[in-house]
């Protein structure tokens, strides 16, 4: 093999070579991306299964007390719906840069 012909083959394998990195990299990064979903998803279930039994306890208490309850039931629901909101908020920032980092700087 001539010398110009050896250094093409040297630049064909490290191309090759190149793209297999990169498609690794690409799993890897999808890998990730889907364990934050699920994890995410995870956190969202267990604060809805909170929040409901919450919300089971004060219907309970508000039924129990009559028209006195609702008022104060009305108050803790708009209490709790901040809450839920600011939540989704925090934590939705929170995953959008975890996403966004994990799909911008994926390691080779």
């Amino acid at each position: 093999m001539s010398k110009p012909q050896g250094t093409v083959h040297q630049l064909l394998k490290a191309e090759k070579e190149a793209a297999e990195m990169i498609e690794a990299a690409k799993r890897k990064r999808a890998q990730r991306i889907r364990e934050a979903r699920t994890e995410a998803e995870a956190e969202v279930q267990g604060l809805r299964a909170k929040y409901q039994k919450n919300f089971e306890r004060l219907k309970q208490e508000s039924e129990a007390s009559g028209d006195q309850g609702s008022t104060a039931m009305a108050a803790e629901a708009e209490k709790e719906l901040a809450q839920i909101k600011n939540n989704f908020r925090n934590n939705s920032e929170k995953m959008t840069k975890e996403i966004v980092q994990l799909v911008s700087q994926p390691s080779l």
